[in-house]
């Protein structure tokens, strides 16, 4: 489905002399987008009848801003993207609401997350390789945000250890889609 708009759209552009090597681009570009979006809506719908909009932003900001330049596991198809992010969101919000994770499990759950993350960083995938240069600027970049999750992931354990448990659940996720990008992004995953 996704694919098949993508199409559509840049036959739209096609009609405005974009180059036949640049179509493929577009396309790509557009079918990563539309996936996002679509993810991204049924979040929004969810957060309408939820009211957990403070926390879903904490956690696509605490998530998404890591995994960017720690990497770790991608799954071969937008649906599989959209079914393995929205999975993973919806577990953090049953980890958030009906699990009351006590403040030691959370520091000992974090440090052990974040160590994994500093060791791993960055995972690619087949499909998308990174140069030696580059991999060196993902993983300064990842042992950078995670200094900074830290920080605030203590600050937080001081004066609101509610919001504490986003910053664990989002390095907890990251440090898990590592391991098992470790285990699938060779083989180009599953």
């Amino acid at each position: 489905m996704i694919s098949w708009i993508a199409k559509r759209i840049v036959n739209v552009f096609e009609n405005n002399e974009v180059m036949e090597h640049e179509k493929e681009i577009y396309q790509h570009g557009l079918e990563l987008w539309l996936s996002y979006v679509s993810g991204l809506i049924v979040q929004i719908i969810f957060c309408i009848f939820s009211g957990f909009w403070i926390e879903t932003i904490l956690f696509i900001l605490f998530l998404e801003t890591l995994r960017k330049y720690a990497g770790g596991y991608h799954a071969n198809t937008y649906l599989g993207c959209n079914i393995i992010y929205l999975l993973s969101y919806f577990i953090y919000y049953a980890l958030m609401v009906y699990v009351e994770i006590l403040p030691s499990i959370s520091v000992i759950g974090y440090l052990l997350s974040a160590l994994i993350v500093l060791r791993l960083s960055p995972v690619t995938h087949i499909h998308n390789p990174l140069t030696k240069e580059e991999q060196n600027k993902y993983r300064q970049i990842s042992y950078l945000i995670v200094f900074m999750d830290s920080v605030l992931f203590f600050v937080f354990y001081f004066l609101l250890p509610y919001y504490m448990n986003i910053i664990f659940i989002s390095m907890l996720m990251n440090a898990l889609f590592m391991l098992v990008g470790l285990l699938f992004n060779e083989r180009g995953g599953i």
